[in-house]
């Protein structure tokens, strides 16, 4: 079985969110068009994803960049609010420094692992960059790192490819010396996840849990709304 990483195995959107609402916190009595919005969450989710959607468009290259946050801050934060580049780049490195901080895993993950562990082979794919995952990796969970229960775990910067490119999923079987047929990937994002595991010829599985940020559709094999519904799976 391969897990996806963020919002599958990590809350990392949680973590966003709470490490943004940390380095705002002062500007909310000092700009007061920060006061259209209910909270934190409203304004990652709003206008700065909205920029990080924007930025990336414009990229040639899907593989995550920094450079997306500094431009979703740039255009928030400098054009909206009137901040200076000096004082929104500020905002960028505490970001940074802020939401690691937040990193948590979701309740119904450690029984999952802990279960499988021993019994099959178990790998992660994630897309993203290595110093941003592997600090997810080293989460303690039990006794051991979260990156101690699987076989392999293959992060899209080191590998050069990223989900959803069929060949990373391939790889991942390859080191775990099964048949990709056999193999469950279950992910959060129907087509990095989903599409990318059914290209390689993997049982997909859909993990679209009720905070999930992707509405679908998706043609997984499977789909449960928490990694208990993997109990249910035959």
């Amino acid at each position: 079985m391969i897990f996806d990483l963020d919002d599958t195995l990590v809350n990392s959107q949680s973590a966003w969110h709470r490490g943004f609402g940390e380095i705002i916190v002062d500007l909310w009595d000092k700009y007061p068009m920060i006061n259209d919005y209910e909270s934190p969450e409203a304004i990652y989710e709003g206008p700065i994803r909205q920029g990080i959607v924007e930025a990336q468009k414009f990229s040639s290259n899907s593989e995550w960049s920094d450079t997306y946050i500094v431009s979703a801050f740039k255009d928030f934060f400098g054009n909206d609010l009137g901040l200076s580049e000096k004082e929104c780049m500020d905002l960028v490195l505490k970001y940074k420094i802020a939401w690691p901080k937040y990193l948590t895993l979701f309740d119904d993950v450690q029984d999952i692992i802990e279960y499988c562990f021993g019994k099959i082979p178990l790998g992660i794919i994630t897309n993203g960059l290595i110093q941003d995952q592997n600090l997810k990796l080293d989460i303690v969970i039990g006794e051991r790192k979260l990156r101690d229960y699987f076989d392999v775990c293959l992060i899209s910067e080191e590998m050069n490819m990223a989900k959803p490119c069929e060949e990373i999923f391939k790889r991942a079987c390859s080191v775990l010396r099964v048949e990709a047929n056999n193999v469950m990937f279950v992910g959060d994002n129907p087509y990095d996840d989903v599409e990318g595991a059914n290209n390689a010829g993997m049982i997909s599985v859909w993990l679209n849990r009720p905070t999930n940020r992707f509405a679908g559709p998706s043609r997984a094999n499977y789909e449960i709304e928490s990694l208990g519904g993997l109990w249910n799976i035959n």
